[in-house]
């Protein structure tokens, strides 16, 4: 790998667009994010038998994958059938777009903060793991020091409106290569912690693609501030890639799903509903399912209605005034003008017909005459 001049590399002045470099049909590193429920529960229990990742803490996972992992499998299935999976860019969110053209500056803050010699932002051919079917393309690559086998000692500290975070808020020492991973948040507050599924899993794989031994992820909150989380690469993760590269390419192979986790999953697996009816006479499961069900739709009720009553309550005692306050708390009941709109006619564009599946399932007692 060639590094160019750090000088030579900040050039701030230009917009540069992420370009997608892996192949469609293969688990990549990005979408490893989408497997976060199985690297949890696979990680706890390791961390039970096994104290090599003792010092690596696991963030709770807080941000929902952009893509379910039977998306993610749905997708690379198509690809290996020749289909486009990409579609018009035109079509991406605008949030993708900002993320590529804050992804430079992003990476040059993070060189800057964690204080490597050189770093390269301008990568353009995948890293293809050694013995896997998998692969990777890092945002960034950053060389620790001029000579591979002398550490960098990276502090916790903030500089401007950089902060960097290390494991523990310890020193940590690095050598050689790293991933720099840049990630834009358009949403939400500043962190502390990096979520796993910003970046964090899919660093990790690129560090197994590479061979590197560590990895940053710089999130930048709107234009607030920058975060830095540098971290070493996980002995153990190696072994949960494995696994889960390998169970991934034998699906793939014939499209067997993984179980859905909730019921927007259910409903991605079985599209259509054919018409026919299934005899579950003998599932001892269904009926207490059923059962459950209604018990879980009777608890929403009353507690939709008692909150009801008690925001009822509180509007009657605060009448027509638009802030209240007791010893404990302030209370504002405000309001909005609805501007006035003139009349239009709207035209609904035309669209194809398409079946999709009821995201609701309708339950009724069953009439059995003797």
């Amino acid at each position: 790998m060639k590094f160019g001049s750090r000088d030579k590399k900040l050039e701030h002045g230009r917009l540069v667009m992420v370009n997608k470099v892996t192949r469609d049909w293969v688990l990549t590193c990005s979408k490893l994010a989408s497997f976060v429920d199985y690297f949890v529960d696979w990680f706890s229990t390791q961390l039970q038998e096994d104290q090599l990742v003792g010092e690596w803490e696991l963030t709770p996972n807080d941000t929902k994958p952009f893509n379910d992992k039977n998306e993610v499998l749905d997708t690379c299935h198509k690809a290996s059938q020749f289909e486009d999976v990409r579609g018009d860019d035109e079509e991406r969110p605008l949030f993708f777009t900002m993320g590529d053209r804050q992804e430079p500056y992003i990476l040059s803050d993070m060189a800057d903060a964690l204080g490597v010699y050189d770093y390269e932002d301008n990568i353009k051919v995948p890293y293809v793991h050694p013995t896997l079917l998998f692969e990777g393309s890092p945002d960034g690559m950053g060389r620790a020091t001029a000579n591979k086998e002398d550490i960098l000692v990276i502090e916790p500290h903030t500089k401007g409106h950089v902060t960097v975070f290390t494991p523990n808020n310890l020193p940590l020492e690095v050598k050689g290569c790293g991933v720099l991973e840049a990630k834009y948040q358009h949403y939400g507050s500043q962190r502390d912690d990096c979520p796993l599924t910003l970046g964090r899993l899919q660093a990790q794989g690129l560090c197994e693609c590479a061979d590197f031994d560590w990895y940053a992820v710089g999130v930048q909150y709107g234009n607030s501030a920058t975060h830095v989380f540098v971290y070493p690469r996980n002995p153990l993760f190696k072994v949960w890639l494995e696994q889960l590269v390998n169970d991934f390419n034998k699906r793939l192979e014939t499209l067997d799903w993984y179980a859905p986790i909730n019921s927007l999953g259910a409903d991605f697996i079985y599209p259509t509903a054919d018409d026919t009816i299934l005899d579950l006479t003998d599932n001892q499961e269904i009926d207490n399912l059923i059962e459950e069900d209604k018990v879980m739709g009777r608890i929403i009720k009353s507690t939709s209605e008692a909150k009801d009553g008690v925001q009822t309550r509180i509007k009657i005692l605060m009448q027509e005034n638009k802030h209240a306050h007791t010893p404990q708390h302030q209370i504002e009941w405000g309001q909005r003008v609805m501007k006035a709109k003139p009349e239009r006619t709207k035209t609904i564009p035309a669209t194809e017909e398409k079946t999709i599946r009821n995201k609701t399932i309708k339950i009724k007692e069953r009439q059995i005459n003797d």
